[in-house]
């Protein structure tokens, strides 16, 4: 409660802060990107160690250090962006609320996604704290805390393939969208094929770091590293593959398969515990996206009422898309 509140001021700029990182890198301002994200999480690290050790605010502090973290990110960058010189800039008199229908529509699967991990982050601990325990919980924390760095993998290939896809599906450039779409693919499983590799064949050394050798807690990450590891590997796919949707405003599918994911996970959970036990719990992202993939692909496949048989068709590119060759 006390950190919410320290927070809750910060979360405007927050959301400015998101949207303007993003487009920093169309200004060609990739190195002032680097820096306020590295000022932001400084200033956070810095204002932690301020309000809590130094003031005594306790968890109000930290949530109020987050806060003041995206204040300065926010009022750094929004100067950027006044510049008239500048490919992406402000133009006051140019702001429309008509667009705020369409906008809605499109921002929808995020609002799902997050819903849906809500409901899944509430059905797995209440599965893991009742049939594992505090040594459960203290694992599946472990869990949470590499998707969301190694996360990023999956993530940040997908937030940099929408940008540009976004782009080329606007310019109806048939040929470039294929091939950004075969290097985002290369790229996205080249990095979670590493890190896959890196969590199962360090799964021992990892748990070490975290818990005391030897512990429940510690055998019951090692186990967690080795079953979930391979998860940001069919999520690097997922996450292309319903992002490319997106762009094509293939929306009832992105909207579904957003809070589908999630829920794929509790269910997968706690319906496999009922058969193999603890094991289920860390197999449940794989096998989630796993049954998003095949989800997405029987879809394609009713379509098409047959196999696809090109990359396009898998895209759902339609044959008559893309610009002439003399355009």
């Amino acid at each position: 409660q006390d950190y919410i509140a320290g927070y809750a001021p910060g979360i405007p700029f927050l959301c400015a802060s998101s949207v303007l990182q993003t487009y920093l890198p169309c200004n060609n301002e990739l190195n002032k990107s680097y820096c306020v994200m590295g000022f932001m999480v400084a200033s956070n690290t810095a204002l932690d160690f301020l309000l809590v050790s130094v003031r005594k605010m306790g968890t109000f502090g930290m949530g109020l250090a987050t806060s003041v973290s995206y204040i300065f990110s926010a009022v750094i960058m929004i100067p950027l962006f006044l510049k008239k010189s500048k490919a992406y800039h402000f133009e006051w008199k140019r702001i429309s609320f008509r667009n705020m229908r369409e906008t809605l529509r499109l921002g929808l699967p995020e609002v799902l996604f997050n819903l849906g991990i809500t409901i899944r982050s509430y059905l797995v601990n209440l599965t893991v704290m009742h049939s594992i325990g505090p040594a459960g919980i203290a694992a599946l924390n472990v869990e949470n805390t590499l998707l969301c760095f190694l996360g990023a993998i999956p993530h940040g290939t997908g937030n940099a393939f929408t940008l540009m896809t976004s782009i080329y599906y606007g310019e109806r450039d048939r040929d470039s969208l294929k091939a950004l779409t075969g290097t985002a693919l290369k790229t996205g499983l080249m990095l979670s094929s590493a890190a896959t590799v890196i969590l199962m064949a360090g799964s021992g050394l990892i748990s070490r770091v975290f818990f005391p050798e030897g512990g429940e807690t510690c055998l019951l990450t090692q186990q967690m590293l080795l079953c979930f590891a391979s998860c940001f590997v069919f999520n690097t796919v997922f996450t292309i593959w319903i992002r490319l949707l997106q762009i094509e405003e293939h929306m009832k599918i992105v909207d579904l398969m957003n809070l589908l994911e999630q829920l794929f996970i509790a269910a997968t959970a706690i319906g496999g515990m009922q058969l193999i036990g603890v094991t289920a719990i860390w197999l449940a992202q794989p096998v989630s996206e796993i049954l998003c993939l095949l989800a997405i692909g029987i879809r394609i496949v009713s379509g098409l009422h047959r196999f696809p048989r090109t990359a396009e068709e898998w895209m759902k590119l339609p044959k008559d898309f893309g610009a002439k060759a003399e355009d």
